[in-house]
């Protein structure tokens, strides 16, 4: 196409796939399939177009079947630690007190008692 990709795009196909990768994937313009995706760390599972559907379908419901403030607090820190991997003092104290308040919540104690009763949690998102 003849441009410049922009900084935050190619810095996550780096953080994804390494420098030596980008540069072979935006330098040269090669086309690739799933498989190479696949090969190089850009994506994790490749499946046939007909399967996407009913996988994608599973794959949404085993996640809402999580605790809802665990999901939350797990995808606020994994996104946090993506974008700072050095985190600031004041990002160090939210992360401990995002654990606290999840310690604190009536879905901990809800998986502590499902857990020992052997049974599916019922989550209210509290």
């Amino acid at each position: 196409l003849g441009l410049i990709y922009g900084h935050t795009g190619l810095q996550r196909f780096i953080d994804c796939v390494g420098v030596p990768r980008t540069k072979e994937l935006f330098l040269t313009g090669r086309n690739f399939d799933g498989t190479r995706a696949a090969e190089i760390g850009l994506v994790h599972e490749v499946h046939p177009a007909a399967e996407i559907d009913e996988l994608s379908l599973a794959l949404a419901a085993e996640v809402a079947a999580g605790a809802p403030l665990s999901l939350r607090g797990n995808k606020h820190v994994i996104e946090t630690l993506s974008q700072f991997p050095r985190l600031s003092p004041k990002q160090v104290e939210e992360m401990v007190e995002l654990r606290r308040s999840c310690f604190a919540s009536e879905d901990f104690r809800e998986g502590v008692r499902a857990f020992g009763e052997k049974r599916q949690p019922r989550w209210q998102g509290r």
